[in-house]
C-alpha cells in the first residue's frame, strides 16, 4: 500500500484503476494470509498456557484469537476487548456463561494473548516484505485482448496510457483465457503464465494391488513377502545406541552437578560451574 501510494503521487504514468484494482486484491490476500498464520501460530504458543485456565477464561482467549475479526485488532491496539450481547458474532459466546468476567480478569487474559501474539509477529511469522521491483504483472479478463493472425497469436494488453495497448506476438497457439502473468527474468526475456484447470487421471483399474507395511528393521515389507530396505534398522539402531551412551554420561555429570551444588565450598562451586558450562550446555566447546 505505501509503494502504490508513493507512486500515484509521483509524475508520469500511473497504473489505471484496474491494474490498482488487482494489486489491491493481491496485497489483501497476502495480507489475510499472514494473520491467519500469526493467529494460528498464537494458539500453538498459547496451548500449553490455556490449559492451567478456568473454562471461561479459555473460552474469552479462543474469543479473542477466533478469526480476523474486530476483537483481534483491538488487542493489538493495546485495548481490552469486551463481548458485546447485542452483536450477532459475540452473541454466542455471551450466552455461554450467566456470569461476565471481570474488568482485571479481562486484563489480564488479554496481556498474556497480546504478548504471545506480539512475541510470534517479532520471531516466528514475519509480514512478507515487498520490493521495489517486481518484475511479474496481472491481467484479467478485461485487461487484454487475444487476436488470431494466419501465421501466429497476437495479445493485446492494457497499458498505463488509457486507450492504447501493448501487442505481444506469442509463440505458438494456445486457448488463453482467465488471469494472466506475464514475467520478466534477469536475461530480459518475456514469458506468459496461463491458468489451465488440471485434470486429474482416473485411476488405474488393471494391474495388482500389493500391500506395503512400514517397519523398524526393514523399512516396509508388501504383501508379497518381500523386504525392502533390510539394513535400515542397523542403522537406526546404531544412532540409538550412541544417543543412549551420551544420555547416560550426561546423567551422571547432572547428577554430580546436583550433589556438587549442595556442598559447601568455593572448590565445588567452582567444579560445578565448569560442569555446566563445559557438560550440560548444548554449544559445544573448542
Amino acid at each position: 500500500m505505501t509503494l502504490l501510494r508513493e507512486l500515484k503521487e509521483t509524475s508520469g504514468p500511473h497504473l489505471q484503476a484496474r491494474h490498482l484494482k488487482l494489486a489491491l486484491e493481491e496485497t489483501s490476500k497476502m495480507a489475510l494470509t499472514h494473520w491467519k498464520s500469526v493467529i494460528a501460530e498464537s494458539k500453538k504458543e498459547l496451548a500449553d498456557t490455556l490449559k492451567r485456565f478456568h473454562d471461561q477464561d479459555r473460552h474469552y482467549a479462543y474469543w479473542l484469537l477466533c478469526g480476523i475479526n474486530r476483537q483481534f485488532f483491538e488487542l493489538l491496539d493495546g485495548r481490552i476487548p469486551v463481548p458485546n450481547p447485542e452483536v450477532s458474532f459475540d452473541r454466542n459466546y455471551c450466552l455461554s456463561y450467566e456470569r461476565p468476567l471481570s474488568l482485571k480478569t479481562l486484563r489480564c487474559i488479554a496481556g498474556i494473548v497480546r504478548r504471545t501474539v506480539n512475541r510470534v509477529r517479532r520471531n516466528s511469522v514475519c509480514y512478507p516484505r515487498t520490493k521495489t521491483f517486481h518484475n511479474r504483472i496481472d491481467f484479467d479478463s478485461s485487461c487484454y485482448t487475444v487476436r488470431s493472425a494466419e501465421d501466429a497469436q497476437l495479445l493485446e494488453l492494457m497499458s498505463l496510457q488509457p486507450g492504447k495497448r501493448i501487442s505481444l506476438r506469442l509463440k505458438g497457439k494456445s486457448k488463453i483465457r482467465g488471469t494472466l502473468q506475464l514475467i520478466r527474468d534477469t536475461a530480459g526475456t518475456y514469458s506468459l503464465r496461463v491458468y489451465v484447470p488440471q485434470q486429474c487421471e482416473e485411476r488405474r483399474k488393471t494391474g495388482k494391488v500389493v500391500g506395503i507395511d512400514l517397519g523398524y528393521t526393514e523399512m516396509m515389507a508388501t504383501s508379497e513377502q518381500e523386504l525392502l530396505g533390510t539394513d535400515l534398522g542397523k542403522y537406526f539402531s546404531a544412532i540409538a545406541d550412541k544417543r543412549g551412551k551420551n544420555s547416560e554420561g550426561r546423567n551422571r555429570m547432572h547428577a554430580l552437578f546436583r550433589s556438587l551444588l549442595k556442598k559447601s565450598g568455593k572448590n565445588n562451586l567452582a567444579k560445578a560451574e565448569r560442569i555446566r558450562k563445559h557438560n550440560l550446555g548444548r554449544k559445544k566447546q573448542r
